[in-house]
């Protein structure tokens, strides 16, 4: 997903930072904001990204986020929605909360791994259906369409590919 990243980026949910330690940003000279809920991983990013110095933002995105005086150019979501509690609709809200951050024209990114209106395989089924049941992931009722229309509710130039049962997924922050 190099394509979607700008030299003033945000990444939400950044897990281990794995991500942003294997990306290629188009400039030397890169703003980085890292945001998560744990701190935890918060500290860790932040130690893989540091030839960024990032900005760390420790927040929940499902709620209101707090005034951003200087706004970001790409987001990216990797492997977090299916993670939030609730469906689709409901953790939809987080695009919400990002919107106040973004520059007009902002690129948005993401993967997510759907449970409905894809293909799975046998392990995948089971793993997912452990995963729910241990509350790592929320994805019960993740479908596709669910996910088209959240998208094109908020954003243009969606695009969607599914590999798997994982959604890639890229749109743009303009006025419909």
């Amino acid at each position: 997903m190099n394509q979607s990243l700008t030299a003033n980026h945000l990444d939400v949910g950044v897990g281990t930072g794995f991500y942003l330690e294997h990306c290629t940003f188009p400039a030397t000279d890169v703003r980085l904001g890292i945001l998560d809920l744990n701190s935890n991983s918060l500290e860790v990013t932040a130690k893989r990204a540091s030839r960024y110095t990032p900005e760390v933002y420790q927040a929940d995105i499902l709620q209101p986020l707090p005034e951003q005086s200087q706004k970001f150019d790409s987001v990216s979501l990797n492997y977090l929605l299916h993670c939030l509690p609730g469906n689709l609709e409901t953790k939809a809200t987080l695009f919400d909360h990002l919107a106040p951050w973004l520059n007009p024209g902002a690129t948005i990114s993401g993967s997510t791994i759907l449970q409905a209106g894809v293909p799975r395989s046998f392990v995948a089924k089971r793993l997912m259906h452990v995963y729910n049941q241990k509350q790592i992931f929320s994805n019960a009722s993740d479908n596709l369409d669910a996910l088209q229309s959240q998208l094109s509710s908020r954003y243009t130039d969606v695009e969607l590919e599914v590999i798997g049962c994982v959604a890639l997924f890229r749109a743009h922050c303009n006025p419909h």
